[in-house]
């Protein structure tokens, strides 16, 4: 996918011009991450902090779901404890493609910042700046998460290029069939 959108200083400003075709199956796919993974944390997670923000609102009790955890169900725990992290982080890099420019250094710093969030997140947790708890598993699904997002953008640009040589080919195939045709007239 070529530039899609170009985040600029000017002045005191941080402004994001020429945006112009964002993928939208993009979009809907970080927008529907991101409820997937509120719907783990608003379900099986709500002892999790930002939930005390709400108060206790009465809608929680009507969509708890009590899953008890077993030591050594690893299916079981990456579910409640990594994948909502996991599908946030996802929603993350497929929303800040869309403003990446890789002629932009700013664009750039801003990509290669949420690259890294969630694992600087991590190890703030390891070190008590943000409470919390610090998990290796979270850094191994975030992992995860870089291949399959590196993965599917290569595949994307691969499928570009595929396309670009199969529209070449066809055309010129067109061009020697009618050159081909004229010359048997």
């Amino acid at each position: 996918m070529g530039k899609t959108c170009e985040a600029v200083i000017e002045g005191d400003y941080f402004i994001i011009r020429d945006c112009y075709s964002m993928n939208k199956k993009d979009l809907l796919i970080a927008f529907l991450l991101i409820l997937a993974g509120c719907l783990i944390y608003a379900t099986c997670r709500q002892n999790i902090i930002f939930f005390h923000w709400l108060g206790n609102p009465k809608f929680l009790d009507l969509i708890r779901i009590d899953i008890q955890y077993k030591e050594g169900n690893i299916f079981l725990y990456f579910f409640l404890f990594c994948l909502a992290d996991a599908l946030w982080y996802m929603a993350l890099l497929l929303f800040q493609k869309q403003f990446y420019n890789a002629e932009s250094v700013i664009s750039k710093i801003l990509f290669y910042m949420s690259v890294a969030l969630p694992f600087v997140l991590e190890f703030m947790q390891y070190f008590g700046v943000l409470p919390g708890t610090f998990d290796i598993a979270d850094i191994g699904s975030y992992l995860l998460v870089l291949l399959i997002f590196y993965f599917f953008s290569r595949y994307e640009k691969f499928k570009q290029k595929v396309k670009s040589f199969f529209s070449c080919f066809a055309s010129s195939s067109i061009s020697c069939f009618f050159i081909v045709s004229v010359r048997q007239f």
